[in-house]
């Protein structure tokens, strides 16, 4: 982790950081999520572009959470919150609408987009996270003909969660 911090440094350019990205992933899928938290916590500070932050959630964040297969363990929703304090809009459109556009969303997954959501529900972009998910929602379920009875259950839970936490106008 202290290699791709130095080079973080040494501020690359969008395709070399994407680049270094794509390493970390392969690097960090056999490691434990508290390695991965301690990744997170490394390469992702308020200094860190949304650009890079972007870059950083769609190809070493979202590989690690696409496949759970039944729950997110703690420590790793811990590296998820982390990211998503410090930079709110790159983990919506890096990690929040891809999920909601998998052609399975499982529990996990809403589960996941729940506990986001809930956490960013007294943020003052809230507003603006809703409108981009309910977007992302109705982008799905236009495009989904395919799409299995699990996967919109998914999607409906998300899309209460929403509905429920949407601020007053």
């Amino acid at each position: 982790f202290e290699l791709a911090k130095d080079i973080l440094a040494k501020r690359l350019s969008i395709d070399a950081f994407g680049f270094l990205c794509d390493e970390i992933a392969a690097a960090s899928l056999g490691c434990s999520d508290e390695a991965f938290l301690i990744l997170c916590r490394s390469m992702v500070n308020k200094s860190l572009s949304t650009a890079r932050c972007t870059c950083f959630v769609r190809r070493v964040i979202l590989p690690r959470v696409k496949p759970l297969p039944k729950t997110i363990s703690r420590v790793l929703f811990m590296a998820l919150a982390h990211v998503s304090y410090l930079h709110p809009d790159p983990v919506t459109k890096g990690l929040l609408v891809p999920i909601i556009e998998f052609d399975k969303v499982s529990a996990v997954h809403s589960d996941i987009l729940r506990r986001l959501v809930q956490t960013h529900s007294k943020s003052p972009g809230y507003g603006e996270l809703v409108r981009d998910l309910m977007q992302s929602l109705a982008d799905a379920r236009g495009s989904a003909s395919h799409t299995s009875k699990a996967s919109t259950e998914a999607r409906a839970t998300v899309l209460q969660e929403l509905l429920g936490k949407i601020p007053p106008s």
